[in-house]
């Protein structure tokens, strides 16, 4: 399977850091390039987002990430030190909410996670 040079970029990133979260691979697809209007929602719950403005591309990458990667929970404080912290209501637990929420999680490859891992991004859906 061949991947995209950006997929290779992030996966090089995981291998040598151990994770990314979603601000780490927006910066490796190029800022400009990962902006756009789509949201990755939790497959269990459509009001839990894993994140947000997303380009087609952005998007495309995460899926070709698929096969050797999965999800797993971390500290909102992660995200603060990356550099971007989301002002959506972060989600406590698993459960439907009434409004978005958003799951703080990182990229890691399958096999390395330890805690409770979630199963990713049901499908791709446009911000309105």
């Amino acid at each position: 399977m061949s991947l995209s040079l950006q997929a290779e970029k992030i996966l090089t990133h995981i291998r040598k850091h151990g994770d990314a979260s979603f601000v780490w691979m927006k910066k490796l697809i190029g800022p400009d390039e990962a902006a756009g209007n789509l949201y990755l929602p939790l497959t269990e719950c459509e009001n839990i987002w894993l994140w947000f403005g997303m380009s087609p591309l952005f998007v495309s990458v995460c899926n070709e990430l698929i096969p050797f990667t999965e999800y797993k929970l971390v500290p909102v404080l992660l995200y603060a030190v990356d550099g971007e912290l989301p002002k959506l209501p972060v989600a406590t637990r698993i459960m439907e909410y009434k409004t978005k929420h958003w799951l703080p999680v990182v990229m890691v490859l399958k096999g390395t996670s330890t805690g409770r891992r979630r199963k990713g991004p049901k499908k791709v859906q446009q911000v309105v």
